[in-house]
């Protein structure tokens, strides 16, 4: 069995518990706050190490031995001179494995004014330092099947081999409860700087009958529910998160083209940037997402595209009208991702990590 160690202390939770699921009994290195995000499951199947409120990352990365390990996963670092810096003076002694959520922030070098200029100079000093951190890993890893593709066929950082590791696993055992709706589920927070609601209030009709649209998560643009609309004020409980996954019918992920996060450099959805897709995966459901978004192909025949307010109310209510492409499409969407699923996740990843 692989002696693994893991290491995440910003925020890619649902990340990490996919790890875990891959690799138990490994080591984790994190705080306290990613540990009690993550699900119950989770906490029980690793060996947590604290990074302590007041103790400098720099130190809690530098005490880490990893003589122990076959494989020391790195979930995130932040291409920012926030972050960068604290993995200067990292020295693995074993195979190293770093998780690249954002391509364009890793491999642009050039000066990006944005109206933040502290964010710009910061994303152009920390290029300085990004091709030094990039060195100390073996393998790259992308969590989205068309980012793999992109960064591989422009070989964006020919020095490191590359493997994909799905941000989600596939659930089994979903039994859906019996509802009176029809509901479409926008996960994650409500935020206008990553997608675009404003295309599908317009396109989902109050007057369908029985359909809702949910949206699955803090409400910062302060959308107003009604009796079709549902939203949340805070944070949505985790409970009440996963039931409404559960037995949603399909998974809505509006992203907007392109964003840019803590690098002033943008990126593109489904291109250099994962977009919001992996709830679908996690809970096996049909997806709709706007038709410039790559998309993976062991997901096409689950996947609606649509390019407008319109086509996006054309596409709903044709499942409305017809059950039975509802339930076909339902069907194939829980085929479609047993290719996430952690056995067969798993049995790829140790085939590609022992060649």
């Amino acid at each position: 069995m692989l002696k693994v160690g893991i290491f995440e202390v910003h925020y890619h939770e649902e990340y990490l518990n996919t790890l875990i699921q891959l690799f138990p009994n490994s080591d984790v290195y994190t705080t306290k706050q990613c540990y009690d995000n993550l699900p119950e499951e989770a906490k029980d199947k690793a060996n947590f190490i604290f990074k302590h409120s007041k103790q400098k990352a720099k130190d809690f990365i530098e005490n880490i031995d990893t003589r122990y390990f076959d494989y020391f996963f790195v979930n995130t670092i932040q291409p920012s001179m926030l972050d960068l810096p604290n993995w200067m003076h990292f020295n693995p002694h074993c195979k190293t494995i770093l998780t690249l959520h954002n391509l364009n922030a890793w491999y642009n070098t050039k000066l990006i004014l944005r109206k933040n200029l502290l964010l710009s100079f910061d994303s152009f000093i920390s290029s300085k330092l990004k091709k030094r951190v990039l060195s100390k890993f073996d393998y790259l890893s992308f969590v989205y099947h068309p980012v793999y593709v992109y960064a591989w066929t422009h070989q964006l950082f020919p020095r490191a081999k590359y493997i994909e590791i799905p941000y989600s696993l596939a659930l089994d055992n979903i039994k859906e409860n019996k509802k009176d709706t029809i509901d479409f589920v926008i996960p994650g927070t409500v935020d206008n700087r990553r997608r675009n609601y404003e295309q599908i209030l317009k396109g989902f009709y109050p007057s369908f009958e029985k359909a809702r649209l949910v949206l699955l998560g803090q409400n910062l643009e302060d959308i107003k529910g009604n009796e079709w609309l549902v939203t949340f004020d805070g944070r949505v409980p985790t409970e009440t998160y996963d039931k409404y996954l559960q037995n949603a019918d399909v998974v809505v992920c509006p992203s907007l083209p392109t964003t840019h996060t803590i690098n002033s450099v943008e990126e593109v959805y489904g291109t250099t940037k994962s977009p919001n897709i992996f709830e679908s995966i996690k809970w096996r459901k049909p997806l709709m997402i706007p038709s410039y978004i790559a998309l993976d192909p062991r997901l096409s025949s689950s996947t609606l595209q649509y390019n407008s307010s319109q086509s996006f109310y054309q596409q709903v209510l044709q499942l409305l009208e017809s059950p039975d492409l509802l339930k076909d499409l339902k069907k194939r969407a829980f085929d479609n991702t047993k290719h996430f699923t952690l056995p067969v996740v798993k049995k790829g990843l140790e085939k590609l990590l022992q060649e």
